[in-house]
């Protein structure tokens, strides 16, 4: 006899949310799809998609398609969707319509966000930065910055490194220009 308890309960509606994602990337045009698009990468490609799809199981409530042109979006600028290499994701955006007088969701559309990681690696694919770096700044710190040049950088102790008060940004090209910006 099998009791059906609160925990399988839960995987069968996880198994039943992930079925229409699954079953698209199992289908053969889009598997052609991304071998069109990826090459021999293209198993690859789709792995990281169900990886990203694990680590936000909001995804697999976003429209499927969505999902496949936002995989093959980050694949098209060669960016991995796994989230330990933090370069792209994939996120699910809500599509809402006035009902009435209230809104409600009309439905879910996946969208391809370059991360951090992955905008710094298109940016160094040109071959045109020297230095490319993001960075913090601490309570303590202040920011500095050079009314002539605009270069800024922070200045001061630290206090407390768990407190942070701002960001910045510093890029140095290979033909010497050099710019800062803080927020």
């Amino acid at each position: 006899d099998y009791k059906m308890t609160e925990q399988t309960a839960i995987t069968v509606i996880d198994e039943q949310e992930k079925a229409p994602l699954m079953e698209l990337l199992k289908n053969p045009a889009i598997v052609r799809r991304f071998e069109m698009a990826c090459g021999n990468q293209a198993g690859t490609v789709m792995l990281n998609i169900i990886n990203a799809a694990n680590a936000n199981p909001e995804i697999f409530k976003c429209e499927p398609l969505s999902v496949v042109n936002a995989g093959l979006n980050a694949a098209a600028l060669r960016l991995s969707t796994s989230p330990a290499l933090g370069q792209a994701c994939i996120l699910p955006f809500k599509k809402w319509r006035k009902n009435g007088g209230s809104w409600e969701v009309e439905r879910i559309d996946a969208q391809f966000v370059p991360m951090k990681r992955g905008i710094r690696e298109l940016a160094m694919r040109t071959n045109k930065y020297r230095v490319l770096n993001s960075f913090c700044v601490y309570e303590g710190q202040e920011w500095e910055e050079n009314q002539m040049t605009g270069i800024g950088k922070p200045v001061g102790p630290i206090k407390n490194k768990k407190n942070v008060i701002g960001y910045g940004a510093y890029l140095l090209l290979l033909d010497g220009y050099e710019a800062t910006d803080y927020m």
